[in-house]
Protein backbone atom coordinates (compact mmCIF):
# COMPACT_ATOMS: atom_id res chain seq x y z
CA UNK A 1 0.00 0.00 0.00
CA UNK A 2 1.04 3.58 -0.54
CA UNK A 3 2.35 5.20 2.61
CA UNK A 4 2.41 8.96 3.08
CA UNK A 5 3.44 11.22 5.95
CA UNK A 6 0.77 12.49 8.31
CA UNK A 7 0.62 16.00 6.91
CA UNK A 8 0.73 15.02 3.20
CA UNK A 9 -2.39 13.26 1.91
CA UNK A 10 -2.33 11.03 -1.15
CA UNK A 11 -4.60 12.62 -3.77
CA UNK A 12 -6.01 11.64 -7.14
CA UNK A 13 -6.27 13.82 -10.21
CA UNK A 14 -9.83 14.72 -9.28
CA UNK A 15 -8.88 16.25 -5.89
CA UNK A 16 -10.00 13.21 -3.90
CA UNK A 17 -7.56 12.61 -1.07
CA UNK A 18 -6.75 9.88 1.41
CA UNK A 19 -5.55 11.27 4.72
CA UNK A 20 -3.44 9.52 7.33
CA UNK A 21 -4.23 10.07 10.98
CA UNK A 22 -1.85 9.35 13.83
CA UNK A 23 -2.92 9.51 17.43
CA UNK A 24 -1.21 12.07 19.62
CA UNK A 25 -0.76 9.68 22.54
CA UNK A 26 2.26 7.41 22.38
CA UNK A 27 1.82 4.12 24.14
CA UNK A 28 4.90 2.82 25.94
CA UNK A 29 5.22 -0.74 27.18
CA UNK A 30 8.25 -1.39 29.33
CA UNK A 31 9.64 -4.58 30.77
CA UNK A 32 12.79 -6.52 31.59
CA UNK A 33 14.45 -8.38 28.75
CA UNK A 34 14.32 -12.10 29.66
CA UNK A 35 17.60 -12.90 27.88
CA UNK A 36 19.63 -10.19 29.67
CA UNK A 37 18.57 -9.30 33.20
CA UNK A 38 20.09 -5.81 33.28
CA UNK A 39 18.42 -4.68 30.04
CA UNK A 40 15.01 -3.00 29.83
CA UNK A 41 12.78 -3.20 26.78
CA UNK A 42 10.58 -0.37 25.63
CA UNK A 43 7.93 -0.94 23.01
CA UNK A 44 6.31 2.09 21.40
CA UNK A 45 2.93 1.70 19.80
CA UNK A 46 1.26 4.27 17.57
CA UNK A 47 -2.29 3.98 16.30
CA UNK A 48 -2.69 4.85 12.65
CA UNK A 49 -5.93 5.17 10.80
CA UNK A 50 -6.74 6.26 7.29
CA UNK A 51 -9.77 8.00 5.89
CA UNK A 52 -10.71 9.18 2.41
CA UNK A 53 -12.83 11.99 1.09
CA UNK A 54 -16.42 11.15 0.19
CA UNK A 55 -17.06 10.52 -3.49
CA UNK A 56 -20.36 10.20 -5.33
CA UNK A 57 -20.93 6.65 -6.50
CA UNK A 58 -21.39 6.22 -10.24
CA UNK A 59 -24.47 4.23 -11.16
CA UNK A 60 -23.39 3.63 -14.77
CA UNK A 61 -22.10 0.03 -14.34
CA UNK A 62 -25.35 -1.03 -12.68
CA UNK A 63 -27.39 0.68 -15.39
CA UNK A 64 -25.44 -1.12 -18.13
CA UNK A 65 -25.99 -4.50 -16.44
CA UNK A 66 -29.70 -3.63 -16.20
CA UNK A 67 -29.73 -2.77 -19.91
CA UNK A 68 -28.24 -6.16 -20.74
CA UNK A 69 -30.82 -7.97 -18.60
CA UNK A 70 -33.77 -5.95 -19.94
CA UNK A 71 -32.66 -6.52 -23.54
CA UNK A 72 -32.49 -10.26 -22.86
CA UNK A 73 -35.93 -10.34 -21.22
CA UNK A 74 -37.57 -8.32 -24.01
CA UNK A 75 -36.01 -10.48 -26.69
CA UNK A 76 -37.00 -13.65 -24.84
CA UNK A 77 -40.59 -12.40 -24.58
CA UNK A 78 -40.61 -11.75 -28.32
CA UNK A 79 -39.40 -15.29 -28.92
CA UNK A 80 -41.93 -16.92 -26.60
CA UNK A 81 -44.91 -14.96 -27.94
CA UNK A 82 -44.57 -16.34 -31.49
CA UNK A 83 -45.16 -19.83 -32.81
CA UNK A 84 -42.10 -19.98 -35.06
CA UNK A 85 -39.67 -20.08 -32.16
CA UNK A 86 -36.67 -21.70 -33.91
CA UNK A 87 -35.96 -18.78 -36.22
CA UNK A 88 -36.87 -16.25 -33.55
CA UNK A 89 -34.56 -17.94 -31.06
CA UNK A 90 -31.71 -17.52 -33.50
CA UNK A 91 -32.68 -13.90 -34.10
CA UNK A 92 -32.83 -13.34 -30.34
CA UNK A 93 -29.38 -14.84 -29.81
CA UNK A 94 -28.00 -12.87 -32.73
CA UNK A 95 -29.53 -9.62 -31.49
CA UNK A 96 -28.33 -10.09 -27.91
CA UNK A 97 -24.80 -11.15 -28.82
CA UNK A 98 -23.95 -9.50 -32.12
CA UNK A 99 -26.16 -6.46 -32.30
CA UNK A 100 -25.39 -2.79 -32.07
CA UNK A 101 -26.07 -2.86 -28.34
CA UNK A 102 -22.70 -4.54 -27.70
CA UNK A 103 -20.90 -1.44 -28.95
CA UNK A 104 -23.07 0.74 -26.71
CA UNK A 105 -22.34 -1.42 -23.65
CA UNK A 106 -18.62 -1.39 -24.40
CA UNK A 107 -18.59 2.38 -24.96
CA UNK A 108 -20.45 3.08 -21.71
CA UNK A 109 -18.16 0.91 -19.60
CA UNK A 110 -15.02 2.22 -21.29
CA UNK A 111 -16.17 5.78 -20.58
CA UNK A 112 -16.80 4.89 -16.92
CA UNK A 113 -13.42 3.20 -16.51
CA UNK A 114 -11.58 6.13 -18.11
CA UNK A 115 -13.31 8.74 -15.96
CA UNK A 116 -13.11 6.77 -12.70
CA UNK A 117 -9.81 4.91 -13.05
CA UNK A 118 -7.90 7.34 -10.82
CA UNK A 119 -10.39 6.79 -7.99
CA UNK A 120 -10.24 3.01 -8.33
CA UNK A 121 -6.44 3.10 -8.42
CA UNK A 122 -6.28 5.37 -5.36
CA UNK A 123 -8.69 3.14 -3.45
CA UNK A 124 -6.80 -0.03 -4.36
CA UNK A 125 -3.41 1.51 -3.58
CA UNK A 126 -4.37 2.91 -0.18
CA UNK A 127 -6.79 0.24 0.98
CA UNK A 128 -9.81 2.55 1.14
CA UNK A 129 -11.89 0.91 -1.61
CA UNK A 130 -15.49 0.45 -0.46
CA UNK A 131 -17.81 -2.48 -1.04
CA UNK A 132 -19.88 -0.40 -3.46
CA UNK A 133 -16.78 0.38 -5.53
CA UNK A 134 -15.90 -3.32 -5.61
CA UNK A 135 -19.41 -4.10 -6.85
CA UNK A 136 -18.99 -1.44 -9.54
CA UNK A 137 -15.67 -3.01 -10.57
CA UNK A 138 -17.32 -6.45 -10.73
CA UNK A 139 -20.10 -5.03 -12.94
CA UNK A 140 -17.48 -3.36 -15.15
CA UNK A 141 -15.59 -6.62 -15.50
CA UNK A 142 -18.78 -8.51 -16.38
CA UNK A 143 -20.00 -5.99 -18.96
CA UNK A 144 -16.58 -5.45 -20.51
CA UNK A 145 -15.88 -9.17 -20.87
CA UNK A 146 -19.43 -9.93 -22.09
CA UNK A 147 -19.36 -7.21 -24.74
CA UNK A 148 -15.76 -7.73 -25.79
CA UNK A 149 -16.09 -11.50 -26.20
CA UNK A 150 -19.35 -11.18 -28.15
CA UNK A 151 -17.89 -8.49 -30.40
CA UNK A 152 -14.76 -10.55 -31.03
CA UNK A 153 -16.87 -13.58 -31.97
CA UNK A 154 -19.09 -11.47 -34.21
CA UNK A 155 -16.14 -9.88 -36.00
CA UNK A 156 -14.45 -13.24 -36.55
CA UNK A 157 -17.74 -14.49 -38.02
CA UNK A 158 -17.88 -17.34 -35.52
CA UNK A 159 -21.45 -16.41 -34.59
CA UNK A 160 -23.76 -15.97 -37.56
CA UNK A 161 -27.48 -16.05 -38.03
CA UNK A 162 -28.32 -19.35 -39.76
CA UNK A 163 -31.20 -18.59 -42.09
CA UNK A 164 -31.14 -21.98 -43.80
CA UNK A 165 -32.42 -24.91 -41.75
Amino acid sequence: MIQAPDDLPVCSTGDVCVHNYYNSIWEFVTGVDPSVNDRLTIAINVFRSRYADSVKLSMLPGIVVSQILVMGVISLYQVMSHKRSVLLTQIWAYRCQNGRMQMLYLAQITYHLITSSDLYYLGLATGTLTTEALINLAFCFFVFSYSFVNLAKARSEEQQLARHF
